[in-house]
């Protein structure tokens, strides 16, 4: 079987393809065994990638090496509240994370920093009164003016924000205790939506999160473009990805452009 994977050929055809597609694939392939089905093909994609010789970066779309996933650090305020919501609204979806975790992509660091609790829009304000009996510095969908004025330099602030449908969550284990949190597309699309909540990470900074991000974890880029359009950004976003990032080429191929 690996031989037939003709692994060392296929790092020195793709080594200068930051991405490549099921078809390119395909036409490697057909050099070497001009019969080869779409099945076969199939099947060598899915060795490939379990032996790290490749990741996956989205639906049919491909690059060479191991994937590296993200998972945010969770505070001890995240982890009560998100036993709270457990006890209290146990079928609510949530997606819990700390502006914090921009800090390791940027060059100036934030003076301040908020604990975000995103909670599906049916049980939002169940969740703002629930979490402010134990945790009073709470807000519920701040605007500027309200974070401005109330919220700055205070410690363990708490956004009470709407979760946005089909959002790209992930289960992050602590301590056993599995809790929501985003995945690295949503932090990327999320930081580009909401420039009041992410203020601090806008302008030269934001170039910097993104080159660092893009430079680091392995991304679906088709998920983090469905994504982009649920939040009505994609062609802006893609538009920033284009013009101020270096990473421009992992996003052409993708089947969601």
């Amino acid at each position: 079987m690996q031989k037939s994977l003709y692994i060392n050929e296929l790092k020195k055809h793709f080594k200068d393809h930051s991405a490549f597609s099921n078809s390119e694939l395909m036409s490697f392939y057909l050099d070497k065994a001009p019969d080869i089905t779409k099945s076969t093909l199939n099947w060598r994609i899915h060795v490939l990638v379990n032996q790290g010789i490749m990741k996956r970066l989205g639906r049919g779309l491909y690059a060479l090496g191991t994937s590296i996933e993200y998972h945010p650090e969770i505070n001890d305020i995240l982890l009560n509240i998100n036993k709270i919501l457990i006890d209290q609204l146990p079928f609510a979806k949530t997606c819990l994370w700390n502006t914090a975790v921009f800090n390791q992509w940027m060059i100036h660091q934030p003076a301040y920093f908020y604990n975000i609790v995103e909670v599906e829009k049916d049980v939002l304000e169940s969740a703002f009164h629930i979490i402010q009996e134990g945790f009073p510095d709470s807000f519920l969908q701040p605007d500027r003016e309200i974070l401005e004025r109330y919220s700055k330099n205070k410690p363990g602030v708490i956004l009470i924000l709407p979760l946005v449908s089909e959002a790209p969550i992930q289960a992050t284990l602590h301590n056993d205790i599995e809790i929501s949190t985003p995945s690295i597309e949503k932090v990327m699309v999320d930081v580009f939506c909401d420039e009041i909540v992410f203020n601090a990470q806008q302008g030269t900074e934001l170039k910097n999160i993104y080159n660092s991000i893009l430079s680091t974890y392995t991304l679906n880029i088709n998920k983090l473009l469905r994504y982009a359009m649920r939040r009505k950004k994609k062609e802006a976003f893609l538009e920033y990805i284009k013009t101020r990032t270096n990473f421009w080429h992992l996003f052409e191929k993708s089947a969601v452009l």
